[in-house]
């Protein structure tokens, strides 16, 4: 399984549980708790998610939040973050194919929904 997938039914599943220990996202994804660490920091930078320390500590899902079918993937929000970084000059990130398909997908999809 790939990151992303990964990372998407973990957001899934924070999203439809609100409320997720890290230690089953790591059994049932299969890797480490540190793994899923990261994961989580990666997806709070993007989408209202915190963690919970202490014993009955995990992943909380922030307002907000909503399932696959309501939000945009991880995918999408990566690829607007990018383009908005290089329309901002705020970095040198390279706009790849898969961004610019991805803008594609939004723009039909914003066009089809109107």
């Amino acid at each position: 399984m790939s990151t992303l997938i990964r990372r998407e039914q973990i957001l899934d599943e924070i999203a439809r549980c609100r409320f997720v220990n890290m230690q089953s996202l790591a059994e049932e994804h299969e890797v480490s708790v540190r793994t899923i660490r990261r994961d989580i920091e990666f997806l709070s930078y993007y989408y209202n998610i915190y963690t919970v320390s202490g014993r009955y500590g995990g992943v909380q899902a922030g307002d907000g939040l909503r399932s696959t079918s309501q939000r945009l993937t991880v995918a999408q929000v990566i690829a607007l973050s990018n383009i908005s970084s290089f329309l901002h000059n705020t970095s040198h990130l390279c706009l790849d194919t898969s961004d610019l398909n991805i803008l594609d997908q939004l723009i039909k999809t914003s066009k089809s929904s109107n």
